[in-house]
């Protein structure tokens, strides 16, 4: 449970860095096409970070609750009050609901597609670093989330085609897709982690790096075979929904 807490929390804040980046690029060179395929990226995985990041710390913190035991259910420990304050955050500045109804709408839709390829280009480029090192921990990341990035496209593919022609259908996605997308985005980012603290190892042996590579192992091991898994509940979600008065 401390490890499942650790890794999520450690690829949450590392899409919260992200982020911040783009913020800053684009307000530090707003009239560069790079500024603005930041902003364009921004908004794109807003969204997502937001939605998936949130519903994760209610888990996380119910997880908190957990590891105390009975002491984490009455106020001594504090725990419960985490717990608390964290069920607000998927309702604060539009409901998560609505957030993945927007991804499904309008973001992945931005640029006629072309920023969500982007996202999966900066994907593809690290899988490729990460195969390219030749290290066993790495190859294993990579080919999970090579599996899992496949699975995200089909299912944005699916998304955008079924949208245009029956867009209720589409939307009984909207959720998983977001999901998906987050879960494939913290295999990402970890990937990244994982693979510079490999490169920092070989000048630098010390635990901290080591653990790096061992919390993105376990993330990628744990959590993209969920993420493939949600591309059957996008597309047949509809069938049972659709029958229900």
């Amino acid at each position: 449970m401390l490890l499942e807490m650790k890794s999520q929390i450690e690829a949450m804040r590392a899409l919260a860095i992200i982020t911040g980046e783009m913020i800053d690029y684009h307000k530090k060179f707003p009239n560069t096409l790079e500024g603005k395929n930041n902003l364009m990226m921004l908004n794109l995985l807003t969204p997502v970070i937001k939605s998936w990041c949130t519903d994760q710390s209610v888990s996380l913190t119910s997880i908190g609750i957990q590891v105390h035991g009975g002491m984490g259910f009455i106020e001594d420990t504090g725990a419960a009050q985490y717990f608390r304050d964290s069920r607000i955050l998927p309702i604060y500045e539009g409901t998560n609901g609505i957030q993945a109804l927007d991804l499904l709408r309008r973001k992945i839709f931005q640029e006629n597609g072309k920023t969500f390829d982007r996202v999966i280009v900066l994907m593809e480029e690290t899988i490729k670093e990460g195969t390219a090192q030749n290290k066993k921990s790495l190859l294993e990341m990579s080919k999970k989330l090579e599996f899992t990035k496949n699975k995200l496209k089909e299912s944005c593919d699916w998304l955008r085609e079924t949208y245009s022609a029956d867009p209720e259908k589409a939307a009984s996605g909207a959720t998983p897709f977001l999901n998906m997308f987050g879960w494939t985005l913290g295999g990402w980012i970890m990937l990244r982690s994982a693979i510079i603290a490999s490169s920092l190892l070989e000048e630098n042996d010390n635990n901290f790096l080591k653990e790096k590579i061992q919390t993105a192992s376990f993330f990628c091991d744990t959590y993209l075979p969920t993420a493939a898994s949600l591309q059957s509940t996008i597309i047949n979600s509809y069938k049972s929904l659709s029958v229900i008065n």
